[in-house]
């Protein structure tokens, strides 16, 4: 049976850790003692870290592992990508950071032969960056396509109407950073939380803006071969105007990290989300705009407890992830977010709970 090392005891690695449990041995691997006693309490093998997670401490964790998966990079994960190539192992992760994946994706020069370095494999990159390259594939080069995605608490519990349910430091990135995008065929960069607009999706109103890091890859991967590709972030109505607030008005946004640790302070932690998917397809420009709709929500898991729709889902195509690279001796060495399209996922127990054809949806706009 294949040991995996899940970096991160949280919640996602958690999830991936009661995914993966029944055919691999798994090892979450983490400096928090809270977290590791949640993970060990649901019967889950633990390793602590010392505090800083020395590189000698996780050479000694990596030892024997067929593959390490990062949620928490307590290291840089390019040193993280290296630790991996020295071990043997595989290295998958769910970071957010562009940046990050094309560093990562360096590591691999040094890696031996069949070792897979594989960044982006959460959900937005990672899951909704492969719903992105199956529907381009299926989509003439002029066609426009925007993904809108919101991770949100089932019911807005404050005017921000959000909680704290993934990342803060990468939500910072997703609203400050350049968003890249393609228009008119060729690479172009948009301002974070632009091009607001409305759109009702299963019935619930939301509103969707342009946020960063998610489809950089993909839009580099197309420049020149499709008319359009964006990314917006879906969110109840009102949270723009309030974060625009704290950014410009308070000026946090030259203290991100007072604004991070306000929004961990305040905001609350929540299992009950809901993750909000849409594709938006426009064939030619004129033509009729063809959405594909994904909504999920938290469910109770085997022991009643609720679990979070995006830590399923994050994990769920992780796992996918890892199901493919063991399988898959003719694997490239590095797949970027995007590269192993959906068919070749299908066969892994996981695949099921990412429900990837749904069928095609009027929506409001």
């Amino acid at each position: 049976m294949d040991q995996v090392v899940i970096l991160g005891a949280g919640r996602i690695g958690r999830r991936i850790a009661e995914l993966l449990q029944p055919r691999a041995a798994v090892v979450l691997v983490d400096h928090d003692t809270d977290k590791l006693d949640l993970a060990q309490s649901a019967g889950l093998v633990v390793a602590p870290l010392p505090p800083g997670a020395s590189r000698v401490a996780l050479r000694q964790v990596l030892a024997g592992a067929a593959a390490m998966i990062v949620v928490d990079p307590f290291l840089p994960a390019p040193d993280l990508a290296a630790l991996c190539a020295e071990a043997g192992c595989h290295y998958l992760d769910l970071l957010e950071s562009d940046d990050s994946a094309r560093e990562v994706a360096r590591a691999a020069a040094n890696a031996p032969a069949g070792l897979r370095i594989a960044p982006g494999c959460g959900l937005a990159p990672g899951f909704v960056t492969a719903l992105l390259a199956d529907e381009i594939a299926r989509s003439p080069a002029s066609a426009e396509i925007t993904a809108y995605v919101g991770v949100l608490p089932l019911k807005p519990a404050n005017r921000l109407g959000y909680a704290n349910i993934w990342g803060i430091q990468g939500l910072m990135q997703e609203y400050t950073r350049p968003v890249v995008t393609l228009r008119e065929g060729a690479l172009a960069q948009d301002a974070p939380l632009s091009g607001l607009e409305t759109v009702v999706l299963g019935g619930i109103e939301l509103e969707a803006f342009a946020t960063a890091g998610s489809i950089d890859a993909l839009a580099r991967r197309h420049a020149g071969d499709l008319r359009g590709l964006g990314f917006k972030t879906l969110r109840y109505p009102g949270h723009r105007d309030y974060m625009l607030f704290l950014l410009d008005d308070m000026g946090l946004r030259h203290q991100l990290h007072r604004l991070s640790s306000l929004l961990m302070t305040a905001l609350p932690a929540t299992e009950a989300d809901r993750v909000m998917i849409a594709l938006r397809t426009v064939s030619a420009p004129g033509a009729r705009p063809r959405w594909g709709i994904w909504h999920h929500l938290a469910a109770p898991g085997p022991d009643g407890q609720l679990r979070s729709a995006m830590a399923t889902l994050a994990a769920a195509h992780v796992v996918a992830m890892w199901d493919y690279l063991r399988t898959t001796p003719e694997a490239g060495p590095v797949l970027m977010a995007g590269d192993v399209p959906l068919a070749c996922l299908q066969a892994s127990p996981a695949f099921a709970l990412l429900a990837p054809e749904p069928p095609i949806h009027s929506a409001s706009a």
